[in-house]
């Protein structure tokens, strides 16, 4: 991963899912909502493993 994101993540996908108009994705205890073009693009399944770059001024805290 490249960039100005200091924390990454190099975890195992969880599930897949449909929310709303983004898609869930679950990975390493952790949630990211990404858009169905992304989701397309990456095609990811649970099992393949993601690098999740996570910056503190994007991250919002949700009830479990």
């Amino acid at each position: 991963p490249e960039g100005s994101v200091r924390n990454v993540l190099t975890v195992p996908v969880d599930s897949v899912e449909p929310h709303g108009d983004r898609v869930r994705l679950r990975a390493g205890g952790l949630s990211a909502e990404i858009t169905p073009a992304a989701a397309a693009e990456l095609a990811l399944v649970p099992g393949d493993t993601v690098h999740l770059g996570i910056k503190a001024t994007e991250v919002t805290a949700l009830p479990a």
